[in-house]
């Protein structure tokens, strides 16, 4: 991937390409992460790449190129729901065990149904939940993306992961009562 990189920075169109086609499919997932329409998705992450591709002579070798475009990604996307205020998740079930939700996970517990949680979430807490939980970002660093205190952010995480376990713990009592 680094001669790939190297290349693409030399304005060769047939290694932006080349990223594009490896990428591009892992890219429109960070971004469905976030945005539920998969069409205005997909437009955010051809726009992410845009972005990316032109600015690629100024990335520094440092890192991985794969997390320096998923961080344009996340930015892109956080712009368009700033925009916006739409959200949606694309997780999956294991998710559920960082919420400190039990192992033994019903099957009627789907990724799907996780989602559908995900998405009763307020926007805020739905945002700072995706970064924190799914992307891996620290609070210093939520509060930095969403220009909100590192506080806030905390705040936003521990509502989300109540809210997320009340879901639970109701869906769990309607399975059992029926």
């Amino acid at each position: 991937m680094d001669a790939l990189v190297l290349e693409a920075q030399q304005n060769k169109r047939t290694a932006q390409a080349e990223i594009f086609e490896r990428l591009g499919g892992k890219m429109l997932g960070v971004c469905r992460n976030y945005i539920k329409d998969w069409q205005q998705a997909e437009e955010v992450m051809l726009d992410g790449f845009f972005k990316a591709l032109t600015k690629i002579d100024q990335l520094k070798h440092e890192g991985a190129f794969e997390g320096w475009l998923r961080q344009i990604m996340i930015r892109e996307c956080l712009s368009w729901l700033r925009r916006s205020k739409e959200l949606t998740a694309d997780l999956n079930i294991e998710t559920l065990y960082t919420l400190g939700i039990p192992a033994e996970v019903e099957s009627v517990w789907t990724e799907q149904t996780l989602a559908q949680w995900i998405d009763e979430l307020t926007p805020g807490c739905k945002v700072v939940f995706l970064l924190y939980e799914v992307e891996g970002y620290k609070h210093h660093e939520i509060a930095d993306l969403l220009q909100i205190s590192e506080g806030a952010s905390k705040s936003q995480l521990s509502k989300a992961r109540r809210a997320l376990q009340t879901l639970y713990r109701e869906s769990k009592q309607e399975n059992y009562a029926t």
